[in-house]
């Protein structure tokens, strides 16, 4: 992915983090001075938002929550489970992963499949970018099968 400096990504993220009250953000692990890899990826850095950009970001939100219930989105699920999703996506955007010929550990089990498995590259999760893995985990409602960091 490649966006040129101060060019904005799907604008629902950067509107979710500025519409969204301190105790939710908090809920979805979220802080939105922090530059987030999904938002800001490459060389693009974070802008900080002026009084009237900031307003403008709330008030689509906004918008955007009263256009939910208009058609039936909150009927049909909750809306808190629509920001933990999104939220789930920006923390998916700070893992960072290095092919390796090594497992995730889940294959610990004496087949000849599994052997098999084994030797194939997989996709390892680098250790400092592990708490990002858990906490999209967490909010997507998933246990991980290994605990231990990756």
């Amino acid at each position: 992915m490649s966006q040129q400096e101060g060019e904005e990504n799907y604008h629902v993220f950067y509107e979710m983090l500025a519409g969204l009250d301190d105790d939710v953000l908090d809920s979805l692990q979220l802080e939105p001075s922090t530059p987030y890899k999904l938002l800001y990826p490459g060389q693009a850095e974070a802008t900080p938002a002026t009084p009237r950009h900031s307003k403008r970001r709330i008030d689509q939100f906004r918008e955007l929550q009263q256009a939910l219930h208009v058609v039936g989105v909150v009927n049909a699920m909750p809306e808190n489970e629509i920001w933990e999703v999104l939220a789930a996506l920006i923390h998916l955007g700070q893992v960072e992963f290095d092919s390796s010929r090594r497992s995730l550990g889940v294959l610990d089990m004496n087949t000849q499949d599994a052997e098999q498995l084994r030797q194939q590259p997989t996709v390892k999760v680098f250790r400092e970018s592990s708490d990002s893995f858990e906490q999209a985990a967490d909010l997507l409602g998933l246990i991980l099968a290994n605990s231990k960091k990756f």
